[in-house]
């Protein structure tokens, strides 16, 4: 993010691309449809990126596996392993973040009921289906477009940011 120039951090945003992404890069045609808007990407000097495919601890389903090991940095591939994460001294990186000064959010945009167990990731801020103001139908299996879930975190975050977000997209 361009902020990060001159020593004040930048923004962060941990974006993931559950399952499919990958075919964009090991799919030949698949990739052919990204590699523009990549090759534009690399050429602004304010944008930076990385990205690496990390081994998951689930598959089919119980993504929320996957975003405990992330953020607690302990492998939690089963609902045992999750539950006891949630119950351990383990800080979330939202929680680093935090001491750090920045604004945290997690954006759920699939979850459609509140969850006890969100507490634990310590985002500032969550956004889920409920209150992020989609008024359309459903779109496919997922609640909403992924373009209406970016254009509403940056009218809600990003704009008028006053400290250093770090967005987590689920």
């Amino acid at each position: 993010d361009e902020q990060g120039r001159g020593g004040t951090p930048g923004n962060v945003y941990l974006i993931f691309v559950e399952s499919y992404g990958e075919t964009l890069f090991e799919n030949p045609r698949h990739f052919e449809t990204i590699a523009p808007v990549l090759r534009r990407l690399s050429a602004n000097p304010r944008f930076s990126a990385a990205s690496r495919y990390l081994r998951s601890p689930t598959v089919s389903g119980s993504s929320w596996l996957a975003h405990g090991t992330l953020a607690g940095g302990v492998m939690t591939d089963s609902h045992l392993k999750f539950n006891l994460l949630l119950a351990s001294r383990v800080k979330p990186l939202a929680h680093y973040f935090n001491a750090a000064g920045y604004r945290t959010v997690g954006v759920m945009p699939g979850t459609k009921t509140p969850r006890p167990e969100d507490r634990w990731f310590a985002f500032q801020q969550t956004y889920d289906a409920n209150n992020l103001g989609y008024r359309g139908p459903a779109y496919g299996w997922a609640t909403m477009p992924d373009q209406f879930v970016l254009d509403a975190l940056c009218r809600k975050e990003i704009r008028n940011a006053a400290s250093p977000l770090f967005i987590q997209f689920v």
